[in-house]
């Protein structure tokens, strides 16, 4: 089916909340970075030398980057796989090597949500297994506030996955837009 250029078809969604299952991951500055990548196969055959004859694609990944701007133990709690919280009046993280760590049964349900939508969740952009390495940059600074930049990584639902939604199926990593009726 042919499709024509359409002006509607621009958005600037501006900012997003982001939520990790029910959890609200908090303020956010700069912007959320996604990477969606596709791996392939490319095929040759002797009779055309190096001339790529076909190609198949054998896998895609998505990556999440959130720029978290609150400094809240409780939150970086929910990032860190193997972490503890310690204290009552003062709080201590303790983040431990995290070695054997199965990062696809520490996935839930990753939902950036454009804020100027508010109850639409037409544009929202959904991992339903997302799982954070609890890798993260950031910088000190006396110019700027210090932001806390995590990665999330996407997995494939599987029929196990327990995502509870049935309209998702086997196989999806991520999709645009939220999945509430067939």
């Amino acid at each position: 089916m042919p499709t024509t250029a359409n002006l509607n078809n621009i958005h600037a969604d501006g900012n997003f909340t982001v939520k990790w299952a029910t959890d609200d991951l908090g303020y956010t500055k700069g912007g959320i970075d996604i990477s969606v990548s596709t791996d392939t196969h490319e095929t040759t055959v002797d009779q055309f030398g190096s001339t790529v004859v076909n190609e198949w694609v054998t896998g895609r990944k998505i990556e999440i980057k959130v720029p978290m701007a609150e400094t809240d133990l409780d939150k970086f709690l929910l990032i860190f796989p193997d972490a503890v919280l310690t204290g009552t009046t003062s709080k201590r993280l303790v983040v431990k090597s995290g070695v054997g760590t199965n990062m696809r049964a520490n996935a839930k349900t990753l939902v950036l949500h454009p804020v100027a939508l508010g109850a639409d969740l037409s544009k929202d952009i959904v991992v339903p297994l997302a799982a954070c390495t609890g890798s993260f940059d950031f910088k000190m600074s006396f110019e700027d506030e210090r932001i806390y930049t995590v990665t999330f990584k996407g997995y494939p639902t599987s029929a196990d996955s327990g995502s509870g939604n049935t309209l998702i199926p086997a196989g999806t990593v991520w999709y645009h837009g939220f999945a509430t009726t067939a």
